[in-house]
């Protein structure tokens, strides 16, 4: 027994080394895409208690306003870029190329875009400043703001700021777990995250302070994208999101929302990491064989918290308690592996 409780408290202390710590890796599960990639949701030992509140804005955000088009990607991807490095690209001239481009699934449908076609065309292709191709002007209606003519002078700037990579910050379904691990990669890794929710009519109400009300919705809905860079444990005894939104600086909370987080519906969560030398993630042939080692790393953290699953589940029960305790373990257990 002294041997079997020692190597438990090895498992609960041990610290990780360099090459087993856990966060991106080669996300196959979306694409073939080698710039997308996912942020594991496994969590080691040890790691850091996230503070109960927290704003990741590396500066003042800026707040533009999609108007009457259906370009709130775009506009949530501009948000993430301007906060992670300072870049302020075009919505306009990166929405216009995923609409207009068959190879964006984006080009398919009538009325908005995917979350991921507005940062794998920044990504792969490069999306222009935003001054060569600005809102203003043209967010009265979706035909005007796709009628753009693209110039010498926005493909050269589209080049500038091509590269980087684009983050599933979980491989999780469900909102609350979507919630949770958008809050642990904006504390572990100081970014925004783009987020993809059901946007209720009735959040609508909110354009008055910014904070929607802590309540199950029962109105309408369509799909809205926002840039997150901020959460709360408890606001009003509630855990909140908040979020940049894309409908001008006078809206809600300076132009951002804050969304509960046991009665919202989020389902997508997209980070972007920019290209430049301390973050970017050199993602080509030679470093397939790092990615593998991180793979394998992933798999043996989950071998080894299986393994403590089934040394608790086997051993622990068995040898711990009085008699009483430990007969009414063994009937539990049978209970649930019937189950």
């Amino acid at each position: 027994m002294s041997i079997l409780m020692q190597w438990l408290k090895n498992i609960l202390r041990r610290e990780p080394k360099d090459s087993e710590h856990l966060g991106y890796v080669h996300n196959e599960d979306h694409d073939t895409d080698p710039r997308n990639l996912a942020y594991d949701d496994i969590v080691v030992f040890g790691a850091p208690i996230i503070p109960k509140d927290g704003f990741i804005s590396a500066r003042k955000h800026r707040v533009l306003n999609q108007g009457r088009t259906s370009s709130c990607t775009m506009h949530s991807t501009f948000g993430c870029t301007h906060q992670t490095s300072g870049a302020e690209i075009s919505p306009r001239h990166g929405y216009w190329k995923i609409k207009t481009d068959s190879k964006y699934p984006s080009s398919k449908i009538g009325y908005g875009a995917y979350l991921k076609d507005s940062v794998a065309v920044l990504v792969n292709e490069g999306v222009c400043d935003y001054d060569l191709a600005p809102n203003e002007g043209y967010v009265g209606k979706e035909d005007a703001y796709l009628r753009l003519q693209e110039t010498p002078e926005m493909r050269e700037s589209a080049k500038d700021n091509k590269g980087g990579s684009y983050v599933y910050v979980t491989r999780s379904r469900g909102s609350q777990a979507i919630f949770d691990a958008t809050v642990r990669y904006m504390f572990e890794q100081k970014r925004p995250v783009k987020i993809g929710m059901k946007w209720y009519r009735e959040y609508n109400k909110a354009r008055n302070g910014g904070v929607v009300p802590a309540k199950f919705p029962d109105s309408s809905w369509s799909g809205h994208d926002m840039c997150a860079v901020a959460w709360r444990e408890d606001y009003n005894g509630e855990p909140y999101l908040g979020l940049i939104n894309s409908w001008g600086p006078y809206w809600g909370d300076n132009g951002m929302i804050w969304i509960p987080r046991n009665y919202s519906h989020l389902y997508t969560g997209i980070a972007y990491v920019p290209p430049d030398k301390e973050t970017e993630l050199k993602i080509d042939k030679e470093i397939k064989a790092e990615i593998k080692i991180t793979e394998r790393n992933i798999h043996k953290e989950r071998a080894i918290a299986y393994d403590l699953r089934r040394f608790i589940d086997e051993v622990w029960f068995e040898n711990i308690g009085t008699e009483e305790q430990r007969t009414a373990n063994a009937v539990a257990r049978g209970i649930a592996g019937r189950r």
